[in-house]
């Protein structure tokens, strides 16, 4: 096997962003049509799985996960159909390191709670389906997901039968996925929704209703789950819910309707008595998505605003990074042009920062996509790889290396060491992006040299580029065998 390299310095560039930095951006296509996103977790060898659910050729939603390597390229795709809609609402990683999927799914002329049990590998280990409305037409949605062990999972959501009468619900399973019991909260005739459920650090639960009255924070009393401890009234919309170390809680929502939506988050004690609340106000559409409780016992909120002008649709993710009185540390957006980005989910990576998943796209023209995004704490800006232009496809004769090993090449540039790890990305001879196969990564005598496997490349030539804070390069790899 002989491998020969064309190389050529694009453009150098600084960046001056605040706080956290995007590191990786990824699109994951929808295929012309239209996929979302609702939950990431990062495995024990540092790689992802993304959930969410995808509207096929014949506009019926399926479920979907995407796993990709620690950068965020995609290394499989795999959907999940069912007879009708099925939409994917939580994800959960397990101890176990297998996945639990929850969401809701039409069958036949009914929706029913929806829980899937699957290996990293995607593989489905168990699929069940629960019907426990209040009357045989009711239709049931699962919002969230609560694993108290290996044994034993809640699903939390609503039930509404024919007359429009919403109750919460709450549906407990054995480590099979089988049904053994469920509580209901009855709302006397008031839509009550769940958007989120906890299992709290005394083993209560703690859950947010929102009804066409009024939208509250609630905990159970400890062993039941309707028995309830105290209820605290929220401003408005809540989203995500979180318990601190202290067992106070802390919600993440938004305020007001229209063209002028705002953040909010508040933190209530254990005993239901409100310690602070704070407003983000941005003169713009915000609507609260996620929220984690970070290592250093911060917050980090992710939310989608209206307040970012370089789109065409103006709609970008929004980071927020709180202390525990809720006084901002930093705010980050990420955009994309011609295009508007939904948030997703967020989550705490095992490097120090932060991965999020979301979707992009105009919903007035299709194709809406998945993204991946992962920031740090570096001055690292890469651009999205999303192809070459014409004017990066190099011609001519190929710049020889000195001779590599018969399954290793290894790309040299010029280029002192820094504190941002170079990205490598490959394409093929229309642009597509690939796996680089990097195996290691050296500087020395201001040279950066990249070691790749090549065995899995078929014989032929690819673009490469790689990425640094100091500059941008471009070349040329032809593989023979």
């Amino acid at each position: 096997m002989r491998f020969h390299f064309q190389m050529l310095l694009l453009l150098c560039y600084c960046s001056g962003m605040q706080a956290q930095q995007v590191t990786s951006q990824y699109l994951y296509p929808g295929n012309a049509y239209f996929l979302r996103t609702c939950g990431i977790v990062q495995l024990p060898d540092s790689t992802y799985i993304i959930a969410g659910d995808y509207r096929n050729g014949s506009g019926v939603e399926e479920k979907l996960l995407i796993k990709t390597d620690p950068c965020g390229r995609m290394l499989w795709r795999k959907n999940y159909p069912a007879a009708g809609p099925s939409v994917a609402a939580a994800l959960l990683l397990m101890p176990s390191n297998q996945l639990l999927l929850c969401g809701s799914v039409k069958d036949t002329s009914y929706w029913r709670m929806h829980l899937i049990k699957l290996d990293t590998a995607g593989t489905v280990l168990f699929d069940k389906r629960y019907h426990v409305g209040t009357t045989s037409g009711s239709n049931c949605y699962a919002k969230d997901l609560v694993q108290v062990n290996d044994s034993t999972y809640y699903l939390a959501g609503y039930d509404q039968n024919g007359s429009s009468v919403v109750n919460i619900f709450v549906q407990k399973t054995d480590s099979s996925g089988n049904s053994v019991g469920s509580s209901y909260f009855f709302s006397s005739g008031v839509q009550d929704s769940c958007t989120a459920m906890i299992r709290t650090r005394e083993g209560a639960f703690a859950y947010l209703k929102v009804s066409n009255i009024q939208k509250e924070l609630i905990r159970t009393y400890v062993g039941s789950l309707s028995s309830l401890s105290w209820a605290y009234s929220l401003p408005d919309v809540p989203v995500a819910l979180r318990q601190l170390p202290d067992s106070s809680y802390v919600v993440f929502g938004h305020i007001g309707s229209g063209s002028t939506r705002d953040l909010y988050w508040l933190r209530v004690n254990k005993n239901g008595g409100l310690v602070w609340q704070k407003t983000f106000l941005l003169s713009a559409q915000q609507d609260a998505v996620d929220m984690i409780v970070t290592s250093d016992t911060c917050l980090l909120f992710a939310a989608s605003t209206s307040g970012v002008s370089s789109s065409s649709c103006g709609k970008g993710l929004l980071m927020l990074k709180v202390d525990l009185n809720g006084d901002s540390l930093w705010t980050n957006t990420v955009s994309w042009a011609n295009s508007c980005r939904w948030a997703g989910a967020v989550m705490e990576n095992n490097e120090g920062g932060f991965a999020f998943a979301g979707y992009s796209g105009l919903f007035s023209s299709l194709p809406v996509d998945g993204y991946f995004v992962k920031i740090d704490g570096s001055a690292c800006v890469y651009p999205v790889p999303v192809g070459l232009s014409a004017a990066e496809k190099i011609t001519g004769a190929p710049f020889v290396f000195p001779q590599p090993s018969s399954d290793v090449a290894h790309i040299q540039i010029p280029m002192n060491k820094t504190n941002c790890s170079p990205e490598l990305i490959l394409f093929t001879p229309d642009g597509k992006c690939m796996d680089a196969g990097i195996q290691s990564v050296q500087w020395s005598d201001g040279k950066l040299d990249i070691e790749m496997d090549c065995r899995p490349l078929p014989a032929g030539f690819y673009y490469f580029k790689v990425y640094s804070d100091q500059a941008v390069f471009s070349g040329k790899i032809c593989v023979s065998k």
